[in-house]
C-alpha cells in the first residue's frame, strides 16, 4: 500500500514539473495560475508584458519577489496591485 502511494505521488509530481517547465517554455499560463505564488512567465502573463519587462520591474524594487532556488516568484496580490496601479506594489 505504502508503495502505491508513493508512487501515485511521484507521478503527480513528474506531471505537474512537466506542466510547469512546458509552461515556462511557452510562456503559458498553467492550473497553477490559481495559487497564491505566481512564476515570471505567469506574471508576464497577468501584466501582459514580456518576461524580461517582469524581471526589471522586479530588481527595479517595483514589484516585490522571492527567490526559490534561481526563480523569481511573486504574490499575486502584488501582481494584482501593480495591474492595478502601475506603481510600485507594496
Amino acid at each position: 500500500m505504502a508503495v502505491d502511494i508513493l508512487e501515485e505521488f511521484r507521478t503527480i509530481v513528474r506531471d505537474v514539473v512537466r506542466e510547469e517547465l512546458a509552461a515556462l517554455r511557452t510562456g503559458t499560463p498553467t492550473p497553477a495560475d490559481s495559487g497564491p505564488m505566481l512564476t515570471v512567465a505567469q506574471a508576464a502573463a497577468s501584466l501582459q508584458v514580456d518576461v524580461k519587462t517582469v524581471r526589471t520591474l522586479a530588481y527595479n524594487g517595483a514589484i516585490p519577489f522571492t527567490k526559490v532556488g534561481k526563480q523569481l516568484r511573486f504574490e499575486r496580490a502584488a501582481i494584482e496591485a501593480y495591474r492595478a496601479h502601475g506603481s510600485r506594489a507594496a
